[in-house]
């Protein structure tokens, strides 16, 4: 499974929009929005995950950095520390996309 860590969702948005605008990108296995807030922005935050490496890439290359109700998401692949020890990140491929520059997405 590839985990993607998404940073900055707007409190207007909630799991059926991440779920669906993550889905453009490949099938979609879970998501996931804790409660708690991120400890670096003190937004909400969630999960996405997919078990193609190549959707997974398509994903963080297409959706970090796109701007939603006037917050900029943060895309990037999930790294989980275990009880003690350190589990390896799951190398995601990056994909450059011609002409994208840091574009407004509203969809859903």
């Amino acid at each position: 499974m590839y985990t993607l860590f998404v940073d900055n969702i707007p409190e207007s948005k909630d799991l059926q929009w991440l779920s669906k605008t993550f889905k453009m990108f490949g099938v979609v296995k879970d998501t996931f929005i804790p409660r708690k807030r991120s400890k670096c922005s003190g937004n909400k935050f969630g999960f996405v995950r997919y078990d193609c490496q190549v959707s997974a890439g398509m994903a963080v290359s297409r959706m970090n950095g796109v701007w939603v109700d006037n917050m900029r998401l943060f895309v990037k692949e999930a790294s989980f520390f275990g009880q003690g020890e350190v589990r390896l990140k799951q190398e995601i491929p990056r994909f450059h996309v011609a002409g994208k520059r840091g574009g407004e997405y509203s969809g859903g």
